[in-house]
């Protein structure tokens, strides 16, 4: 009797189990792979053949992923999420839902933010200004890099490229404006375009900061 309740126990929680299976989303969508393709002779598309055929890219972007779509989703999660706490009234002051409002409003007020222009980045300025000598210029990079700038260089902690169980500190190039070398570099009539209109662009940026454009 006991062998028999046992084996009814054991095939009730597998049908369960089955069942919440099939409601659930499967770990790996096979209308995502290209099942006609040999994975061993181009296993990429043999795992995202079904997903590339479907996929659209969007008009406003150079490039689009399921790594997009989970980014702009925690965007939206994020964006709710501010709305719900800021809409709390009379939030008690020093509770994370005072400091979350009172930082959501502060980015939404945009005619304070005109108002304003950019005065609150008139220190930031300052500093750049009294750069006389390389001991300056080393002071102020280490304060942007402190506070989230990369001026001539970036850094950040990734996977070692040469040995995936470690994790390694890496420079990179940072702060030319553009992505890279070549934008500044090719001599095709897209890439002198492109210099053309960036030009424009550091000019406009002068001119919103109280400089001339010349």
């Amino acid at each position: 009797m006991k062998i028999k309740n046992l084996l009814i126990c054991s095939i009730a929680v597998l049908l369960f189990f089955g069942c919440a299976q099939k409601t659930s989303t499967p770990a790996i969508d096979p209308t995502s792979m290209d099942l006609t393709i040999k994975p061993g002779n181009d296993f990429f598309r043999y795992a995202n053949g079904g997903y590339l055929a479907t996929l659209e890219i969007p008009e406003d972007k150079s490039s689009y992923n399921v790594f997009t779509e989970l980014r702009e989703k925690a965007k939206t999660d994020i964006n709710n999420i501010l709305k719900e706490v800021s809409s709390i009234e009379n939030a008690e002051p020093g509770t994370a839902a005072q400091q979350i409002s009172d930082f959501y409003f502060t980015g939404m007020d945009i005619e304070k933010i005109n108002a304003a222009g950019i005065t609150p980045l008139q220190p930031e300025f300052e500093k750049i200004d009294n750069i006389n000598n390389l001991d300056d210029l080393l002071d102020v990079i280490v304060y942007m890099q402190l506070h989230g700038i990369s001026p001539f260089f970036g850094g950040g902690v990734e996977q070692d490229l040469a040995d995936n169980s470690k994790l390694s500190y890496y420079l990179a190039q940072a702060g030319i404006g553009l992505p890279d070398v070549s934008y500044f570099t090719n001599d095709d009539e897209r890439s002198q375009e492109i210099r053309t209109e960036y030009v424009k662009h550091i000019a406009k940026m002068f001119v919103l900061a109280n400089e001339t454009e010349t």
